[in-house]
């Protein structure tokens, strides 16, 4: 959905699987942060960045999530 230019489907899609089947995989919370800023929704954005970097402190998407979160508006 991301990729086909519909990042609010996307979210919904996202929203969905991190609160369940994919709730310990930082991938899919990261994939969720971009979708939101994709869509414009800039404060769930940073919220979901800063849970990343709180909930995965050591992995590489930690990182990569405090990246993003410097690309925000």
């Amino acid at each position: 959905l991301m990729a086909r230019g519909k990042p609010v489907h996307a979210v919904r899609e996202y929203v969905a699987s991190t609160g369940a089947t994919c709730a310990g995989f930082p991938e899919g919370h990261l994939a969720l942060g971009i979708a939101y800023a994709k869509s414009g929704q800039y404060s769930l954005a940073r919220k979901k960045f800063v849970e990343i970097k709180q909930l995965f402190p050591d992995s590489p998407v930690a990182y990569q999530a405090v990246a993003q979160m410097k690309e925000i508006p």
